[in-house]
């Protein structure tokens, strides 16, 4: 917690991830959320993310 962490794909295959989140504070809201959006654009889950203060870091360099 605290600290910036991610997972890049860095394939052409689709990746599948687990993501386990304890103690998940307000996680749950924002996957709700996130289900219920009529429509999932990019730009659209990143400010519905940045609200719960989750926000999308750029890849790594070189990567």
């Amino acid at each position: 917690m605290g600290v910036p962490h991610g997972i890049f794909n860095k394939s052409e295959q689709t990746a599948k991830v687990l993501f386990w989140v304890s103690p998940s504070r307000k996680l749950f809201d924002l996957f709700w959320g996130l289900h219920n959006m009529k429509e999932q654009k990019p730009e659209d889950v990143v400010a519905m993310a940045a609200e719960f203060n989750i926000h999308f870091l750029p890849p790594p360099p070189g990567g």
